[in-house]
Order: structure tokens, then sequence, then C-alpha cells
């Protein structure tokens, strides 16, 4: 997997600008965006909500210490804050440590026809030029 700062920087700067320091979101709110309203708008069924049979993505975090660590130099480097991680229901990121459980696949919103993707890139890999 290749990593970008560009995947997950933009949440967590919103998180630390709107939330965190200057109050214009509300905590709930700014969940909701980048959750379940993303999960509707894709069309993305059983997902985005903590329900009774959808999916189980979770991510346990600090409000208070969420910080992004990349940079220019380390796009790998993780962010603070994030304590743990549950995809389909399988902790794959506990107490700052991978898990080595591997439960995600690609997810595609009804529009989706794999244009755009290049012959020797695997399906659901999206590189950082092509991350946009």
């Amino acid at each position: 997997m290749v990593f970008c700062r560009r995947s997950t920087k933009p949440l967590i700067q919103t998180w630390r600008g709107f939330v965190r320091e200057r109050h214009l979101v509300p905590l709930s709110e700014a969940i909701r965006k980048m959750t379940s309203l993303p999960a509707q708008r894709e069309h993305l069924a059983d997902r985005g909500l903590l329900k009774p049979g959808f999916y189980a993505d979770i991510t346990v975090f600090n409000p208070a210490t969420v910080k992004d660590m990349s940079t220019h130099q380390r796009p790998d480097a993780r962010s603070t804050g994030i304590e743990d991680v549950l995809v389909n229901g399988q902790l794959e990121f506990a107490h700052g440590r991978l898990t080595g459980k591997a439960a995600g696949r690609p997810l595609h919103g009804r529009g989706w026809t794999g244009a755009g993707r290049s012959r020797t890139q695997p399906p659901g890999e999206v590189s950082c030029a092509s991350a946009g």
C-alpha cells in the first residue's frame, strides 16, 4: 500500500481547525460528515452508521489529542490520538499498533466503472497521484 498524506491529513486538519480549535462545527456533525454522509452520498448500503446488521467500521480516538504527524519526508507517519480501528468488526489497529488483520475491501459507489485505473494497479489501490 502506498501512503499518501492527502488521504488522511485533510480529515485531521478539518477536525483540529473546525471542531477542536475554532468550535465552528459540533463534534457530532463532524463525525456525521466523515461517516454516514459520505456513505449515503455514495449509496453504500449498510455502512456509515452504528446499527445492527451494518458493517462495523469504527475509529476510537481521543478528540483532545488527534494530530496529523505526516510530512512530505515522512508521509507514512501515523497520526496521534487514534486508539483503535475496527474494519468490518475486526480490530485492525489496537493501542497504536497494527494487529495483522486485513478485514477491509475496496468500496465503490453505484456509478463506479473501474475507469481511470492503470493496468498495473490492483483493483481498489489508489495511487497518491490519482487520489486528487
